[in-house]
């Protein structure tokens, strides 16, 4: 399926009882203040929401729902009903590590949604 915007992704694809992890959730291309920060729109949406990223500020650094962390090498207390990295696998050096930790942090059944920019 072919989405217009990560808006009407997420509105399609995000579940109110999903436990959502947000990988890259502050360098989306969008700042934090923007309605359609996808952060923000997942927040809206989902039942929780946790964030990984390498750089953030506060009030997220105080939070537990939020971890300082590579996306090749990442764990969570918790397992996720739905893993979202939103154009971030284009910046990993080793995409394989990347999903090795979405599968360790995945709940049974989980879901992995990826998008990648596309120039055209």
């Amino acid at each position: 399926m072919v989405y217009r915007n990560k808006a009407e992704l997420i509105r399609a694809l995000v579940m109110k009882d999903d436990v959502v992890l947000d990988v890259g959730f502050w360098g989306q291309g969008v700042g934090h203040e923007s309605p359609q920060w996808p952060h923000k729109l997942l927040k809206e949406r989902a039942k929780e929401v946790y964030g990984l990223d390498l750089e953030f500020d506060e009030p997220y650094a105080s939070d537990a729902h939020y971890l300082k962390a590579s996306a090749e090498h990442f764990d969570f207390p918790v397992k996720f009903t739905l893993i979202f990295a939103g154009d971030l696998i284009e910046h990993l050096s080793n995409p394989g590590l990347f999903l090795e930790s979405c599968k360790r942090n995945l709940a049974p059944g989980g879901r992995l949604i990826i998008t990648t920019p596309n120039t055209f």
